[in-house]
């Protein structure tokens, strides 16, 4: 999550959608202009004139004020109305069904990701379809929303990364450099085979009345004959 007085934008971060590399590409944004910037993965939240950067690396902890994935009607509550209004607030968003994939992948032990990496892709399917019965489903739809409602002004589509940041860059007048963004975390994922491979038509069903919303108000291909 970050904030630029500097540049007048807000970032919000959401679940399994290269969200550290967008994050680490607009941190420095974020900062004093003439301190030689950093990368790293882990850190702990920095404020300053030149804008708010979030901790990364852990989920809430109690107490803590600026950190991943916060909902949108807490940062507004934080900053006021009136810079919430001012400045420009992105984020990006994935297809649920490629999301639910990816997360199955960063959630399984070191062991069984070994295990599968090699595996017949019927039993990799298999475990997912498990996981995905009993799993605790990434939902994120309180970092883009208001009481229901979308409040960003530009969402970015995973499926088209570096077209959507390149045009983000040239609304807030930022250079757009692709050599730039990281792939952090894009090792976990071991298999190359398409995400609606994973699916039949009861996972899929059940992923689809889990973002229904999401499916909808992005217009997401739900079609079974794409998708199980």
């Amino acid at each position: 999550m970050l904030i630029s007085h500097l540049h007048r934008f807000i970032y919000m971060k959401t679940f399994k959608t290269a969200g550290t590399s967008v994050e680490l590409y607009f941190e420095r944004y974020c900062a004093d202009p003439d301190r030689e910037f950093e990368e790293r993965h882990e850190r702990e939240a920095e404020v300053s004139r030149w804008g708010i950067i979030g901790a990364r690396g852990q989920e809430f902890v109690p107490g803590r004020t600026w950190y991943n994935h916060m909902p949108a009607g807490r940062v507004r509550d934080l900053i006021g109305g009136e810079l919430w209004s001012q400045y420009y607030k992105l984020c990006v968003v994935r297809h649920p069904f490629d999301k639910m994939v990816s997360s199955f992948w960063h959630n399984l032990p070191d062991g069984t990701r070994s295990e599968l990496q090699h595996a017949d892709f019927e039993m990799v399917r298999r475990h997912f379809q498990d996981w995905l019965r009993t799993a605790e489903h990434p939902m994120d739809r309180d970092v883009f929303t208001i009481g229901g409602q979308p409040v960003m002004n530009g969402f970015v589509r995973f499926e088209d990364l570096h077209a959507g940041l390149e045009g983000v860059c040239r609304h807030l007048g930022l250079p757009w450099d692709p050599r730039r963004l990281g792939r952090y975390k894009s090792g976990t994922r071991l298999r190359d085979e398409a995400f609606v491979r994973y699916y039949d038509r009861p996972s899929a069903d059940l992923v689809r009345e889990l973002y229904r919303w999401e499916l909808e108000y992005f217009e997401y291909p739900t079609d079974a004959k794409v998708l199980a």
